[in-house]
């Protein structure tokens, strides 16, 4: 994590091979990663016979108060599959989005731990009450923390800013199952929340997939 490396990096021996796995199972991928992983590097490891369109996508353009963007990216066939939209994917996105309609104290929703900071937490802590401007949590980072609330936020409030539901009441509104955490350590859920994908992000791509790719006719 945070190497750096692109395709240098040993990690992407795992990205290879995912690729060359995926090219034999599926007609469609949608892909998600930092916003610096290289497309042309998508490109070639999944050859000519794969159409490849991309896009940048924060959780904010969703009215989650979360920065977090990604790359996306949509590989399809094109030999068995076309884009049959007068739209782009960037197109898409746009009519997809809206303005954010939370702030970030919304993601606070549980009773302050009784667990006392760390020196290192408190020094954190106090760095960002310097800011001048910190209206957003970093989900990629540890440090998370409201003027208002004086606290990190917890694993729990992590996971439901990415829309992922961690308690009963979130399961029954957004009808998902809840997330199975009760053999997972606290200390795990930050990081978990972290490495995931946005949910609103993940699911304007995949609603473009099924609105504007088409098989081609035979």
């Amino acid at each position: 994590m945070g190497n750096r490396g692109c395709d240098k990096d040993p990690c992407m021996k795992t990205h290879r091979k995912q690729y060359k796995e995926f090219k034999k199972l599926c007609q469609l991928l949608c892909i998600e990663n930092v916003c610096e992983y290289s497309v042309p590097l998508v490109k070639s490891e999944l050859g000519p016979q794969w159409t490849v369109m991309f896009t940048r996508l924060d959780s904010r353009l969703f009215g989650v108060p979360v920065a977090r963007a990604r790359l996306y990216l949509l590989a399809f066939r094109n030999d068995v599959l076309q884009w049959a939209s007068d739209l782009t994917l960037d197109d898409f996105v746009a009519m997809m989005s809206s303005e954010c309609v939370m702030s970030a104290r919304n993601l606070f929703w549980m009773s302050a731990p009784e667990k006392e900071l760390t020196n290192a937490e408190a020094k954190n802590l106090e760095a960002y009450r310097q800011l001048k401007d910190f209206s957003f949590p970093d989900l990629s980072q540890y440090a998370k923390n409201s003027r208002e609330h004086g606290r990190f936020m917890q694993g729990k409030e992590l996971l439901t800013a990415q829309t992922l539901p961690a308690t009963r009441l979130q399961s029954e509104t957004c009808r998902a199952p809840q997330l199975a955490l009760g053999n997972v350590k606290a200390s795990s859920l930050p990081k978990m929340a972290g490495n995931s994908m946005s949910v609103p992000c993940l699911g304007c791509v995949l609603l473009a997939a099924i609105c504007c790719i088409e098989p081609i006719p035979k």
